[in-house]
C-alpha cells in the first residue's frame, strides 16, 4: 500500500511539473516541439489510483455474567430482572 501511495505522489508531482511547463511555454515558437512532447507524455501516462482504505469497526462485547451454579433454572440475570420487576 505504501508503494502505491509513493507512486501516486511521484506521478502527481510529475504531472504538475509537466502542466506547469506546458502552460508556461505553450505560446513560444522556440518551445513548441518540447511542449508537444510533454503533452504527448501526459496523454500516454497511466494514472495510478489509490484504492480506498478498508474501514474497520471495532467493538467489545461485555463478558457474560455467570448465572450461578450453571444448571437449568438458575435464571441468572433474567431471573433477577423478573424479581426486581415484580413478575
Amino acid at each position: 500500500m505504501n508503494q502505491v501511495r509513493a507512486a501516486h505522489r511521484s506521478q502527481r508531482e510529475r504531472i504538475e511539473q509537466l502542466e506547469a511547463l506546458i502552460n508556461r511555454f505553450r505560446y513560444k515558437a522556440s518551445k513548441t516541439k518540447q511542449v508537444q512532447s510533454r503533452t504527448q507524455e501526459l496523454e500516454r501516462m497511466e494514472i495510478v489510483d489509490i484504492p480506498p482504505e478498508e474501514k474497520t469497526i471495532r467493538f467489545r462485547l461485555p463478558q457474560p455474567v455467570a448465572s450461578g451454579r450453571g444448571g437449568r433454572g438458575s435464571g441468572g440475570p433474567l431471573q433477577e430482572l423478573r424479581k426486581n420487576a415484580g413478575l
